[in-house]
């Protein structure tokens, strides 16, 4: 499973970002080989949160680590007490 990961930064270890479309990157983590890759986020500039969805449904991404959002496509997890993005993961895996 892959799961997009709200983030301030580049890199797994980077400050997770509890905002949707105010976060300039996303780490999107695969759960099977432990993998992840960064990218900008495509609604930071606009802050259009509809863009952001569009993105995740053409990627077939349905677990978002974010603020709660509005949504029947996606599963939305918000973790309580995380500074980084890896910690974020951890919640969101010992959580489901």
């Amino acid at each position: 499973m892959k799961i997009a990961v709200m983030s301030k930064g580049e890199y797994i270890g980077s400050k997770f970002c509890y905002g949707f479309e105010e976060c300039e990157y996303m780490i999107i983590y695969d759960t099977e080989t432990k993998t992840y890759g960064s990218r900008k986020n495509p609604a930071f500039n606009t802050k259009n949160p509809k863009i952001l969805k569009d993105f995740f449904k053409k990627t077939f991404i349905k677990y978002i680590i974010s603020k709660p959002i509005e949504s029947k496509r996606f599963k939305v997890f918000t973790p309580q007490n995380t500074k980084t993005v890896e910690e974020a993961i951890e919640e969101f895996l010992n959580n489901n």
